[in-house]
């Protein structure tokens, strides 16, 4: 044989099979997969073929794919969740929130709002809330407004357009804030429910708006009255509970009256500070220094548990199993809800790393599965791995305390301290 049939052997020919990416073994497929985002994953490569969508679609892959980045123990309370898929959702939260926050000057955008940019804002914000579909920002506090920021019109802006307009006179806030309505009081708490939007203030009122709807200065929708201001309140399916300063607990359901169809008032009037509600189960903490379970179909308290330090608690996040509660002087601790009783887990303060003391109150907490995210009175927001160890992503520090908090499923953050807001939103799809 010569050298020219030789070389010419050696050539695939057009009729012979060729080596697919879904043949090659498991795992060289799933070591390519771990260059891929988790999203590449789900929405691209496991729709090219059945075997490669049972590969990724294995639960073991993404618990395995954590442990391999970050080998703490996750998460803190293990909450046995079977929900479909809950290890990729986990996976895809904890990549995205590492690589957007830890280097967010690379990967967020930033836009900061003071009192002079920000026309609406006339005093101290104490509430920011995003709307459910991440378009809206909202705001309310003492100036007693509740204002609707315009997100998409706010990231077409460069940042040295509104110094421009306050040296042309023309009004900062005409293409991106709106006034929604405004209280007779301070607003305390802001709450997104699908398309609506609740405020909570200190008139003892909540007033309930539908964005798709609203226009400008256009009334609430509906007027929820309780017998005390209002200092915290959330949502529940069409059930909104609130906590007032007065040490009550006001139950609405809001295809029936405006009335409370519950109402709970505790004999030593302090304020609720934090509520959450599961079913008829509502998890209380206020300034008398207790965490609590009140039993709405009994109507009695099932659980009260002292906060160490005599101190008592100001921000709760519940997630699954889990109960965070920010304090007054700063401190940061972990309860397990899965049991009988309310069990306190861990004291997360030192490993969180705020300032302790009495002007160092937790103002905003909010744990998910990619992030512990917290900010203080002491002058700092961190976000936080969501281990025990609590590893520093990222870190802001403002000139003075910060106010009021909120993460959207669209990963961007807002963030209040005095009359100033900030927004942070990423700068690509992730």
């Amino acid at each position: 044989m010569d050298v020219c049939q030789e070389e010419e052997d050696e050539v695939p020919r057009r009729d012979q099979p060729r080596p697919v990416l879904d043949q090659l073994p498991v795992e060289i497929l799933q070591h390519i997969g771990g260059f891929l985002e988790p999203t590449e994953i789900v929405e691209s490569l496991s729709s090219t073929s059945s075997r490669l969508n049972e590969i990724f679609g294995n639960e073991q892959y993404w618990r395995i794919r954590i442990k391999n980045q970050w080998p703490a123990s996750y998460p803190i309370i293990p909450d046995h969740v079977k929900q479909p898929a809950i290890w990729r959702h986990r996976c895809r939260d904890r990549e995205t929130h590492f690589k957007l926050f830890k280097n967010a000057e690379k990967n967020m955008e930033k836009r900061i709002f003071g009192h002079g940019e920000g026309g609406l804002v006339g005093g101290d914000v104490n509430a920011v809330c995003f709307s459910k579909d991440g378009k809206l920002l909202c705001s309310g506090g003492r100036d007693r407004h509740v204002i609707l920021w315009d997100l998409d019109a706010i990231k077409k802006r460069a940042p040295t357009d509104v110094a421009a307009l306050l040296e042309t006179g023309a009004p900062p806030n005409a293409d991106f804030q709106s006034l929604l309505h405004t209280h007779a009081g301070w607003v305390w708490s802001l709450q997104s429910h699908g398309s609506l939007l609740s405020s909570g203030a200190w008139d003892c009122t909540i007033n309930v708006s539908d964005l798709n709807h609203s226009v400008g200065a256009a009334a609430p929708k509906t007027t929820l009255k309780t017998t005390g201001s209002v200092t915290c309140h959330m949502w529940e399916g069409d059930r909104t509970i609130a906590g007032t300063f007065i040490g009550g607990v006001a139950l609405f359901d809001t295809r029936a009256k405006t009335e409370p169809v519950f109402q709970k008032s505790q004999a030593h009037r302090h304020a609720v500070l934090g509520v959450h509600m599961e079913n008829d189960r509502v998890i209380l903490i206020g300034s008398d220094k207790k965490l609590q379970i009140l039993d709405v179909r009994a109507g009695e308290f099932s659980i009260k548990k002292p906060i160490p330090n005599n101190d008592y608690g100001t921000q709760l996040c519940v997630r699954g199993g889990s109960v965070w509660v920010g304090t007054f002087k700063g401190h940061v601790l972990l309860y397990d809800q899965l049991g009988q009783e309310l069990e306190l887990v861990e004291d997360m303060t030192e490993a969180i790393g705020h300032s302790v003391g009495l002007k160092n109150q937790i103002t905003g907490l909010h744990c998910d599965s990619g992030h512990i995210l917290t900010c203080s009175m002491d002058r700092s927001a961190k976000m936080r791995q969501p281990t025990r160890k609590a590893d520093l992503i990222w870190e802001h520090r403002a000139d003075t305390g910060f106010t009021a908090m909120d993460f959207s499923r669209n990963n961007a953050l807002a963030l209040a301290w005095g009359p100033v807001v900030g927004i942070w939103w990423p700068k690509v799809r992730v």
